[in-house]
């Protein structure tokens, strides 16, 4: 993984690298998001706008996972992700919502807050 994505700039949010192997794993534990980029896809910067503080205070806890695109092939095309950057939310290893391409700070809220709540009688 590019040592820029490894560093965690978001010290409240713990980004966590996701690999084929323990996908399943990972993703059957609460509410996660996953995030399918590349290091030449989504600069740091637009990155952390997205995932700034204020941008998750809205929205249930949740697990941070990142993974890059040109080392785990596989993944994406299992998942279906064609299309760069995408970001999907899953709750209890269920996909719950898919954000696809460059999102504006107000929209990637709208999105996962509003996605992120559990589905009613999931408990």
């Amino acid at each position: 993984m590019d040592s820029k994505l490894h560093r965690n700039p978001t010290p409240w949010l713990a980004i966590q690298p996701i690999r084929d192997e323990d996908f399943r794993k990972k993703t059957q534990q609460g509410l996660c998001l996953v995030e399918f980029s590349a290091p030449w896809c989504l600069s740091e910067e637009a990155r952390l706008n997205l995932l700034a503080r204020e941008t998750l205070e809205g929205c249930p806890p949740l697990r941070y996972f990142y993974c890059d695109v040109d080392q785990r092939s596989s993944l994406p095309a299992k998942l279906g992700v064609f299309s760069l950057p995408a970001w999907i939310l899953f709750h209890r290893g269920l996909e719950v919502d898919r954000l696809v391409g460059v999102q504006t700070k107000p929209g990637f809220l709208t999105n996962l807050c509003r996605s992120a709540w559990p589905p009613e009688g999931s408990g």
